[in-house]
């Protein structure tokens, strides 16, 4: 990746040991060298039951970025393929700084190489969990885009194919093949049970006892949970009259 002007010493020498030295200028013009994405995976923090605040592009991915050129930066990046299901949640991107968010485009349930989705440093990128969902999601595919790329619009799509040819070292593009993705790590919270009966169970007497022995039954068919599928081992410990 070296470039700008280089001298070299060349000598010549003859049968009897006689030489001369000349410098040699030689001037290497700079061309635009590929970034690279340097993190296998990239975890975007989301809370179950919520939607985060998003993050912006350059915030997700900077530190994640490599670039061999002098004052090389994120200019943005490019998503290639969204793996997460609808089970798990839905990204969303802005591009007007929050006021308003539009689901990743369908067209890129699939590795889509010629109308990927180009987003810039400053747009911002969110997971909106789908009901008590928490873990990690399946993975978005991106590229990193360096400040040589053309000015585009956030949310407009990108032909990789022309800028990602296996000989375009100078491509403004980081090349593909899965190493770069982001993930939502979605934390689990706690839900609170439910309890719910469709009567009272018996009817009582003022001042009369209820027969020794007898079971007294305070609801007719209660219903009950102790929280969704994901807290198998929580147990209904208390119930409170109020």
């Amino acid at each position: 990746h070296k470039s700008g002007v280089m001298l070299f010493d060349v000598s010549v020498s003859d049968a009897v040991g006689l030489s001369s030295t000349a410098q040699v200028r030689v001037n290497v013009a700079p061309v635009n060298d590929r970034p690279v994405g340097t993190a296998a995976n990239l975890y975007h923090a989301a809370t179950e039951d919520n939607t985060s605040a998003g993050q912006t592009v350059a915030s997700l991915i900077a530190a994640h970025f490599s670039d061999a050129d002098a004052g090389a930066s994120v200019q943005g990046m490019v998503i290639q393929w969204n793996q997460t299901t609808t089970a798990q949640g839905v990204w969303q991107y802005s591009t007007n700084a929050g006021s308003q968010w539009q689901d990743l485009p369908a067209n890129l349930a699939s590795n889509n190489l010629t109308a990927a989705l180009y987003l810039r440093a400053t747009d911002l990128l969110r997971f909106v969990p789908a009901a008590n969902f928490n873990g990690d999601s399946l993975p978005i595919y991106y590229r990193a885009v360096d400040n040589s790329f053309p000015s585009q619009a956030g949310g407009s799509t990108v032909n990789l194919l022309n800028w990602n040819n296996s000989l375009d070292s100078d491509s403004p593009i980081s090349a593909g093949g899965g190493a770069t993705v982001i993930r939502a790590r979605v934390a689990a919270v706690n839900d609170a049970p439910t309890f719910s009966v469709s009567a009272l169970g018996g009817n009582f007497t003022e001042g009369a006892d209820s027969a020794v022995g007898a079971p007294v039954y305070l609801f007719n068919a209660p219903t009950s949970s102790t929280g969704p599928s994901d807290e198998p081992g929580q147990k209904i410990t208390q119930l409170t009259f109020t």
